[in-house]
């Protein structure tokens, strides 16, 4: 109903297709990129024109196991760096390393499972809820581990990655080719108020 909105199209129209990965993109010529990530009740979109978009979202769950969860993030030594900080700055550094992990990932359009160990950020990402600037070597250095295909390389360009904090309730990000136009947050009644 959104990508049928902004396109200026009925959703039934709209037809897609998967990228060799199995990232979905419009199945017809347009420059409207999009992304999607869902957790609990919750979901985010994000949409951009010429630039690929990656989206996460987290729930804070009070019961999370960390250890878990950092087990299957972080390669060895991420994993004892992360143990190495202050418990009560553990939750949050984890919470912010997964969802701008998945970002980057969906952004560049690869498998999630086998790759977040793959992508190495620095621990813990810098000021929590900026834009953390991806840097080319850094970029290059997270494709080589990733093994993108060769036609994918030309991914590897400049990258943003913005944590977002203003939801009470979850952590999320955004992850885009620069540059991208400042984002909105709406609810979904926002969105879509019955006439």
């Amino acid at each position: 109903m959104l990508l049928g909105e902004i396109l200026a199209i009925p959703p039934s129209e709209i037809a897609f297709r998967y990228g060799v990965r199995g990232k979905p993109y419009l199945g017809f010529d347009t420059e409207l990129q999009f992304n999607v990530s869902h957790s609990q009740d919750w979901a985010m979109m994000a949409f951009a024109r010429g630039s690929s978009v990656g989206v996460d979202l987290e729930m804070i769950d009070r019961s999370l196991n960390e250890e878990a969860i950092a087990s299957q993030l972080f390669n060895t030594g991420d994993f004892a760096t992360w143990i190495c900080l202050p418990e009560a700055h553990r939750r949050e550094v984890l919470l912010s390393l997964w969802v701008a992990k998945e970002a980057v990932l969906k952004s560049v359009g690869v498998g999630i499972a086998a790759s977040l160990k793959k992508l190495v950020l620095p621990i813990p990402l810098p000021n929590v809820g900026c834009l953390v600037t991806l840097d080319r070597l850094m970029f290059d250095v997270a494709v080589e581990r990733i093994g993108l295909y060769e036609s994918e390389r030309n991914l590897s360009k400049e990258w943003r990655l913005q944590l977002i904090t203003e939801l009470p309730f979850a952590m999320a990000a955004v992850c885009f080719e620069q540059p991208l136009e400042l984002r909105k947050i709406c609810y979904w009644d926002d969105v879509f108020v019955p006439k």
